[in-house]
């Protein structure tokens, strides 16, 4: 009889704080911007509360699941997430916004195969990398073949184009292999190559060149690449020590740019202050510190 794995609390505990939280801030963000172009103040609560109470569920399955049953699915799994990065290229399959085929409608969910991606990826990676490991001091058999999977995985996203998910899966990667043993050097010999590409990606594409630009000198162009940042900035000093309260943002009153997305954390300073947005990082960091712990324990 199989024993039963005991949950880490912690990290219970932290994912559980954080899709609370989250939920809360998202509708705090987002209530003005989706009565706004959806008439609809829930808008995107409803599609937070979607997500949330179905990766709830997947959490349920999981915590009662030996993960060494997951192993067979890992193949299947990849080549869905391959076939979905390589479907949201084609329109109209792909929906295109902002010049960028990240998302797929089916009805009224939406969602991005790159997030599925990462989640293949992460177990393709757990699983070769628990068989290969008397292997990775072979660079051809023991390092390569999930360079590989994950370069074809990183040049699918960034063609829709999407290069902050694209380095996300890169970086990913090579943090699982330089924690499963992987020599240095093998790491530092393919990285050393995608970095002129890095750079080159940046330059030939002028609306990446200006971010990396504005986000080190902001002032330079303040009504322009800079004005999402510095208004950021704004919540961030209007919010001071103990913030506005909740739902008493004043930038997200269409001054900030994407409030409820990328820039979401601009209004929990200003709402919750500096010290919610203390509580907030070290909730991730207990996030991280489980995650890198001991495997959970079993009874």
């Amino acid at each position: 009889m199989p024993r039963k794995v005991t949950p880490d609390m912690w990290l219970f505990g932290a994912a559980v704080m954080l899709l609370s939280a989250g939920v809360v801030m998202v509708y705090s963000a987002s209530a003005i911007v989706a009565a706004d172009r959806f008439h609809d103040p829930y808008f995107f609560l409803k599609k937070q509360l979607f997500w949330a109470l179905l990766g709830s569920l997947g959490m349920l399955v999981a915590v009662r699941t030996d993960y060494r049953k997951l192993e067979p699915f890992i193949v299947p799994t990849l080549i869905v997430a391959a076939a979905l990065l390589v479907l949201v290229l084609i329109p109209p399959i792909g929906q295109s916004i902002n010049g960028t085929r990240r998302w797929i409608r089916l009805g009224p969910v939406s969602f991005q195969p790159a997030e599925l991606a990462k989640l293949a990826l992460v177990f393709y990676l757990a699983a070769f990398l628990a068989r290969r490991q008397e292997e990775l001091h072979d660079l051809r058999r023991g390092v390569l073949p999930p360079l590989l999977v994950a370069g074809a995985f990183a040049a699918l996203v960034f063609v829709q184009p999407d290069l902050g998910n694209c380095l996300t899966l890169v970086a990913l990667t090579f943090g699982m292999l330089y924690l499963a043993g992987a020599p240095v050097r093998y790491l530092g010999w393919t990285l050393a190559p995608a970095l002129p590409l890095l750079v080159l990606a940046i330059a030939v594409a002028p609306y990446r060149l200006r971010r990396i630009t504005a986000f080190w000198d902001p002032w330079a162009d303040p009504r322009g690449s800079g004005f999402q940042i510095i208004q950021s900035w704004l919540a961030f000093g209007n919010g001071g020590l103990f913030g506005q309260g909740i739902g008493a943002s004043r930038q997200k009153l269409f001054y900030l740019p994407e409030s409820h997305t990328d820039f979401i954390f601009a209004v929990v300073g200003e709402e919750l202050g500096f010290l919610g947005t203390t509580a907030f990082v070290l909730i991730f960091a207990v996030l991280i510190w489980r995650g890198c712990s001991s495997p959970p324990r079993r009874s």
